[in-house]
Formats: C-alpha cells, structure tokens, sequence
C-alpha cells in the first residue's frame, strides 16, 4: 500500500525551510523507505525483481513500473526547494560523493548552477511536469558534476512521466539525451558501471530506447552485439528469456515501432509465435574475443564520427550532443 507523509525540509544552500512530500510503500513485500532509494537506479532495477516485486509482468521494457504504487515511491522521493530551486532526492542532505565514480560534489558551485539559464528555465516551464523537472534538473547538476551515468538515470526516470502524461516530443528529448550521457560516459570515464550487470537488463533498456526514438538501425547493431555475446557465452539460464526479448525487439524494429510494450506484452507476443523456431544462436563466434560493450556502444552510438574507441579525441565537441 502507497503511503505519504507531509514534512518540512532545510535546504543546504539557502537555508530555508520548504513543505516536502515523501511517498513510501508498506506491507511485507516492499523493501524499506531506505532500501527503495537505493533500488531507484536504473543498473540495479532488474536485481532487485524478485525481492521487489513478484515478477517481470509488472514492468515495462525499461523497466519503468507498471504498479502505480510502486511507480510512485520510486518516483516522488524527490525534494524541491521552493526559495531557491534546488532540487536533489534530499534537499536537506549534503551528499559528498557519486555513488558511481566517486566524484565529489561541489555545493558552492552547485549554488551557481541552479542560477544558470538552462537550469531556470527547466524549472520555470510551466509545461514540464512538475516531477520530470525535478529529475531533469537533477540531471543536469550531476552533468556539471561529471557524472554522467547518474545523469542518465535522471533523464529516463524524466521521459517515464512525460510518457504517462502525454508529453510525447518532450519523453523522446530526454531519451535521447539518456543515450547522449551514456555516451557521454564513455567518453569521459572510458566506461560505464551500467553495463556490468551480469543479466544484460541495461543493454535490453538501450535497445528499448533506440527503438522508442527510433534509431532502429543502431538499436539493430546492439541486438547483434547480444546475439554474438550469447553465442560465445554458451549460457542456457536465461538464455530462453534473451531469446525471446531479442525476438520481440527485432520484430518490432522490422516494423518500425517505436511504441512503449510491457514484459506481458512479450509473453502475447510469445504464444502467438510459439509454433515457430526459437532463434538459433550459431557457434561462429566461439573463439572471439570477449565482447566489450563500452566499445560497441560507442561505435554503434558515433558512426566513426569521433574516431576508434581506443583513440577518441576531445570531449569538448560533445557538449552540443548531450544537450548541455
């Protein structure tokens, strides 16, 4: 059961007081108020399936939650201050590092960023939602920090709401700039802790973004990297479940798709096929390499437009692509 509580914070910048609302889940099958925060990152989602919820039918192909009460717990542990416009998952909270690359953050520059152009105007648009502003500056302040891949997961938890508030256009911007940031990453840091998951669920959420803005032939090019991965792997534990995924994605880039479809969406999918061939996973790349998804990733993203991946040249000319 969906619960809040009402409560007035401090925000560490300006020092004042703003009315807060913190949604949190009750009941012997939800983790704690604590555990949630730390499921609300987009690497992780996946792993915390079984121990969060009963299965995979509750959840959309990039994993946004289909639950609303869940949806909304994990959503709405936001924090806005209304004097200065800080926006953080606490205002009130000093958080000293990234819990990605331990990137430290910079509260006096933070109180300049939030002053910026970009930013005010996020926060003054009256047609954005009001908790897709929040994750969309929040995005922003990690981009100014260096961290990327916090970035990322801010800018898609913003195009779920604009996506469930029919703000179509503005869901595809932030989904492209997701996958500008994970380019951005790469770039950056030389690789991305999002794609060391053990079960490929960030992968299958880039595959599922590239079809939603339909850069079909770069959603194609990362179907292949999986397909030649599973092929070397020889792994039979998931192995049906990949293959049914790859599947369905194909066949909805085959037809040009670009609509958001649900776990239970592939399970129809699923029995309405069943009667052909599962895929078949060749051994023609047994003896390959161990397949690195920084570097697919970035060819299939450039287009050779910045050159090899073990050479690339200066991050500056990115700024333009990542939209800050």
């Amino acid at each position: 059961m969906l619960n809040n509580r009402i409560f007035q914070l401090k925000c560490i910048l300006c020092q004042k007081e703003s009315e807060q609302k913190l949604y949190y889940l009750i009941g012997k099958k939800y983790l704690s108020t604590k555990e949630q925060l730390e499921w609300a990152n987009i690497d992780t989602i996946s792993k915390e399936v079984d121990k969060f919820i009963i299965d995979k039918d509750e959840f959309y192909l990039d994993y946004r939650p289909i639950n609303e009460d869940i949806y909304k717990s994990v959503m709405g542990n936001t924090s806005y201050c209304s004097h200065c416009g800080f926006c953080a998952k606490d205002i009130s909270v000093e958080e000293k590092w990234d819990n990605y690359y331990l990137t430290k953050f910079d509260y006096k520059n933070i109180s300049q960023w939030i002053k910026t152009k970009y930013y005010r105007d996020i926060v003054n648009n009256n047609d954005i939602p009001d908790i897709a502003k929040r994750h969309m500056c929040i995005s922003y302040i990690n981009v100014k920090n260096g961290s990327f891949d916090s970035a990322a997961k801010n800018i898609m938890f913003a195009s779920w709401i604009c996506d469930d508030s029919y703000y179509n256009k503005l869901g595809d911007k932030c989904r492209q700039n997701f996958i500008n940031l994970v380019l951005r990453q790469l770039l950056t840091h030389g690789t991305s802790r999002l794609f060391l998951n053990k079960d490929y669920s960030f992968q299958f959420v880039l595959i599922d973004t590239l079809r939603r803005i339909r850069q079909f032939d770069k959603s194609k090019s990362l179907i292949d990297g999986l397909n030649n991965e599973f092929a070397r792997s020889n792994s039979s534990r998931d192995e049906e479940e990949y293959n049914s995924l790859i599947k369905f994605q194909s066949h909805l880039i085959d037809q040009q798709d670009s609509n958001r479809y649900s776990f239970t969406d592939l399970e129809e999918y699923e029995r309405n096929n069943r009667s052909k061939n599962p895929q078949d996973f060749s051994n023609d790349h047994d003896n390959r390499e161990e397949l690195d998804w920084n570097e697919l990733y970035f060819d299939a993203m450039t287009d050779g437009q910045y050159g090899d991946y073990s050479d690339f040249g200066d991050i500056d000319t990115l700024d333009d692509l990542t939209g800050h």
